[in-house]
């Protein structure tokens, strides 16, 4: 059902931007190919962008939309639309996406999200439906920005693969996580404020870590686990080395595994 790419084509040409996506709505008389929208499907799109927007917001260190975005997943009256045997799956990614307004730090935020997204893969799995995977090239190159590039790539894996339930695609995230590892002295020289090099070698070292354990996770537990601390290894870095968009969070909030900052 999921298609993948050979990681080793070549990278598309960064200048060619996507056309925007038509907002007009399909004449199924034009085009009686296009299917009707089931009920179903549009509640699953609408957990789809609802949980892709709230890990968006968690990397960047946006907590506030984050939170939003997981209690109307986990309050949204959508199970009615699915078949009675899968409400009970459905049900539980309720639970999970409401533990997200009890986290107190990142980690505990990631690992939230990531549980909640094991419960969408499973409930996928039941119901032989799901999201389709296109699968692009993984970015190549030797610069920092084609490190940064394959450490999106390694994430957007794992991230389907939980999402999928398909721990071979989660995997290939793994890999790819392995060896896009970035140095620390190329971490400063993408800041706009290098942060302690104490904490600059632990992201980096941390990052390296998580790729190995990813690698070796043997259930959809640990594998949510490990993805849910990469989220908040993400958001730390980005408001440490003050790249990206990230955004100030508070204190208290590094994953473990990074020293604290100074003063706390």
């Amino acid at each position: 059902m999921r298609r993948r790419v050979d990681p080793s084509a070549p990278e598309p040409t960064p200048e060619v931007t996507a056309p925007e996506p038509s907002t007009r709505e399909v004449d199924p008389e034009e085009n009686p190919d296009v299917p009707e929208p089931t009920a179903v499907g549009t509640v699953m799109r609408g957990h789809f962008s609802r949980a892709a927007d709230a890990r968006d917001a968690l990397i960047r260190g946006d907590l506030p939309p984050a939170q939003a975005d997981m209690r109307w997943l986990a309050t949204h009256d959508g199970g009615g639309a699915l078949p009675e045997d899968l409400r009970p799956l459905f049900d539980q990614m309720q639970t999970e996406a409401g533990h997200f307004a009890e986290a107190t730090t990142l980690t505990e935020a990631g690992t939230a999200l990531a549980r909640t997204l094991t419960r969408c893969g499973a409930c996928h799995t039941a119901g032989d439906t799901g999201p389709e995977i296109a699968t692009p090239p993984m970015p190549e190159g030797e610069t920092v920005a084609a490190h940064m590039q394959r450490h999106r790539w390694a994430s957007e894996r794992m991230w389907e693969g939980l999402v999928t339930d398909d721990a071979e695609l989660y995997q290939a995230g793994a890999g790819a996580l392995r060896e896009a590892t970035l140095f620390e002295s190329e971490i400063d020289g993408a800041a706009q404020n290098p942060g302690p090099p104490e904490r600059v070698e632990a992201i980096a070292n941390l990052v390296h870590q998580l790729g190995d354990q990813a690698a070796a996770a043997p259930d959809d537990a640990t594998r949510a686990n490990v993805y849910g601390r990469l989220l908040a290894t993400c958001a730390t870095c980005h408001r440490l080395l003050e790249v990206g968009d990230a955004v100030a969070i508070g204190e208290g909030v590094a994953p473990s595994g990074l020293p604290a900052p100074a003063g706390e």
